[in-house]
């Protein structure tokens, strides 16, 4: 079953991710206001250290990462490049999940990724969770909060570009789920990923009105963002 990622609460999602200043780094990546609150988890990845699924991958590096998460590539031939601690695949098209267990049910869910080279299939980043006989899945728009052209597509080319969904998933009382994306084609770089929770409990907690004055400026945010980059 898919099922797709209203617009309008895919906004609200996302804006909340806008609430908080970007943060040093060509990431540009937001911070949520609700990281570091009361029934939010956090996990941040800048260098991997494995490049393809060995039962573990890899798990959450950055100070402050507190959720119980993991990112997995599945294409082989992938490798860690020393220097940067990218994930890189020059042969195939990689296939990455980041896999999460809460310790409640999850109510907003953000995910930033940082990429180098060539481009994530875009389409492909959904969210699959298990409420019954067969999965669901969820997918959602996505917003560009960074790009820099680096030249030609191919090894030392392409794009560095960051990009930002949200999902909102407070209905369907899950404390699990996969977040699943890909490759859009060979030599692409995956450089750091963020991803942030807040419950269920905190997200029904949070009055009506602050929420939409709050994740109106947060949305006033995200448009300032898009129009600096035309």
């Amino acid at each position: 079953m898919k099922r797709s990622f209203n617009k309008w609460s895919a906004a609200f999602v996302l804006a909340g991710v806008g609430m908080v200043s970007v943060p040093a780094a060509t990431n540009e990546f937001f911070v949520p206001f609700y990281r570091g609150e009361a029934g939010s988890e956090y996990a941040g990845w800048e260098r991997f250290t494995v490049a393809t699924n060995n039962g573990v991958g890899n798990l959450p590096d950055l100070p402050g990462s507190n959720a119980d998460a993991r990112i997995l590539q599945f294409q082989p031939n992938a490798f860690v490049i020393p220097s940067s601690g990218n994930l890189y695949n020059i042969a195939h098209l990689s296939e990455f999940e980041l896999r999460y267990t809460g310790t409640e049910a999850a109510g907003w869910v953000a995910l930033q990724i940082h990429t180098a080279g060539l481009e994530l299939d875009y389409g492909s980043v959904q969210l699959r969770y298990e409420t019954g006989a067969e999965p669901g899945f969820l997918t959602a728009n996505r917003s560009e909060l960074y790009r820099l052209t680096l030249g030609p597509a191919g090894p030392g080319g392409g794009a560095l570009v960051s990009s930002a969904w949200g999902w909102d998933v407070s209905g369907l009382d899950v404390d699990s789920f996969t977040i699943e994306f890909k490759a859009g084609a060979e030599s692409l770089s995956l450089d750091a990923v963020t991803f942030d929770v807040l419950s269920k409990t905190q997200v029904e907690a949070i009055p009506e009105p602050g929420t939409w004055a709050l994740l109106g400026l947060g949305a006033m945010g995200l448009l300032a963002v898009g129009w600096r980059r035309r």
